[in-house]
């Protein structure tokens, strides 16, 4: 009896023994045959069907009671559920109603069985990436533990794959549920730092920029680790797939308090962005501009360690550059950042390094925000170099040269612009100390200006 078929007698041979049947015999050759045909292609559907018609998954459930049947059944009625888990999310939803959560999750803890382990944990990570409600639902269920001892017990290749794949769906999502995760922490650590397998560490490693996400005292538990090495030399990792995650859980680390972007930086962070920064994947560039728009919005320190890195070349060349948008505004974001919170010797630097020019070219392009953060930070450029005479004349003439009085008379006739009334009219003032020959146009700006204030 290789698997299911349309014979009605066929059907009721299945049914009686599943629901009546004390036979182990007939019963592990009755739950071996539908696991065989919920898996192969072209009779899932029509197994599927059976077994909702007449309501057999309470008794495929009763099989999985723990010390109930022997392990050869509760193996193929977990491995059974486990591919009825992975179909569509109508079916899952109609499992879920008659308790399957349950039933998988108390086997899982109470086995001892390597494989029945792996079949359930299977069965509960389907259940878990079907939404955040069932990811949730599992998560309730103490398993997350168990997972994590799983893991680091690395029986086999599959056993091992499974947990990581679990992990991963369980902590995806928001908001994650770090709490769950806090004690297996070490055990996701470790098994990243020694594993060879790279699809193991691929999850296991998006499980941890999905838990690195959230409030600064989650992640002083990942950085107690003393996984920041491992995150700096996987960053410029040959598989994407590994260095992708690295550099989510890095942005997200750099997202933290001050002591965590030192972390960072203490070990060599830049130098590895420095190579990010000129990859063909945009996505990645992206991303890490966002990480060092996060050191850039740190204590002067930082900042002096970003202009002595020569990395700030760079992020102006991506956002004059870039084709994307999201990309611009990333690269933006870090100038503008150092802006805020540099100094004069800071300033001059960005300056040297035409720091006006990709945030000119922005203005047209970007959204309220992005137009209030680059505003900001001319602001901030005028206001600081105004100490020094010759500087300040400078970059007033640079600006102009630019077009930005041009740039700035659009923005105030096309948009509302109370949210930038302020920035404007300093900066307006910085421009009509020097252009005395432009002072007409200044006039146009300052009137349009009064006119859209009235």
């Amino acid at each position: 009896m290789d698997q299911l078929n349309a014979n009605s007698l066929f059907e009721e041979q299945i049914k009686r023994a599943l629901l009546y049947s004390d036979d182990e015999a007939a019963l592990l050759q009755t739950v071996r045959a539908i696991r065989f045909s919920i898996s192969q292609e072209g009779s899932t559907q029509g197994t599927l069907d059976f077994i909702n018609n007449n309501d057999l998954l309470p008794s495929l459930y009763k099989l999985l009671t723990p010390g109930l049947y022997s392990e050869q059944i509760q193996h193929e009625a977990a491995w059974s559920i486990s591919n009825y888990f992975s179909s569509s999310g109508s079916w899952i939803q109609q499992a879920l109603a008659k308790g399957g959560a349950n039933v998988l999750a108390n086997l899982f803890r109470s086995t001892s069985n390597p494989e029945i382990a792996e079949q359930c944990a299977w069965a509960l990570g389907n259940i878990a990436g079907e939404s955040i409600a069932c990811r949730d639902l599992i998560l309730s269920m103490d398993v997350v533990v168990p997972i994590g001892e799983l893991l680091a017990k690395n029986i086999n290749t599959s056993s091992t794959r499974t947990a990581a794949w679990v992990i991963s769906n369980l902590s995806r999502g928001k908001p994650n549920q770090f709490e769950y995760f806090r004690e297996i922490i070490p055990t996701i650590v470790n098994t990243i730092t020694n594993t060879g397998d790279s699809e193991v560490k691929q999850d296991l490693l998006w499980a941890l920029s999905y838990l690195s996400d959230g409030p600064n005292a989650n992640i002083d538990t990942i950085t107690s680790t003393g996984i920041i090495p491992l995150l700096v030399s996987h960053l410029i990792y040959p598989d994407m797939k590994i260095a992708h995650p690295v550099l989510r859980t890095v942005g997200n680390i750099s997202a933290g308090t001050h002591t965590h972007s030192q972390l960072l930086l203490n070990h060599n962070i830049l130098s590895s962005f420095k190579v990010l920064l000129k990859y063909e994947s945009m996505s990645i560039v992206r991303e890490s501009c966002w990480a060092l728009s996060n050191l850039a919005a740190g204590p002067i320190e930082h900042i002096h360690i970003l202009c002595e890195s020569e990395i700030i070349p760079l992020v102006v060349h991506t956002a004059l550059h870039s084709q994307r948008l999201e990309v611009k505004r990333e690269a933006l974001w870090v100038l503008c950042n150092m802006t805020s919170g540099g100094e004069y010797i800071h300033i001059e630097y960005l300056l040297n390094n035409n720091i006006l020019a990709p945030m000119e070219k922005f203005l047209p392009l970007g959204d309220n925000q992005g137009i209030q953060i680059v505003l900001e930070a001319l602001s901030n450029i005028l206001n600081i170099v105004a100490v020094n005479q010759e500087c300040h004349k400078q970059v007033v003439k640079t600006c102009v040269d630019l077009g930005y009085i041009d740039t700035l008379r659009k923005i105030v006739s096309q948009t509302s612009f109370s949210y930038i009334e302020t920035v404007l009219q300093n900066i307006t003032e910085h421009f009509a100390t020097y252009s005395i020959n432009l002072c007409d146009e200044i006039s146009q700006l300052a009137g349009l200006l009064e006119k859209q204030t009235l």
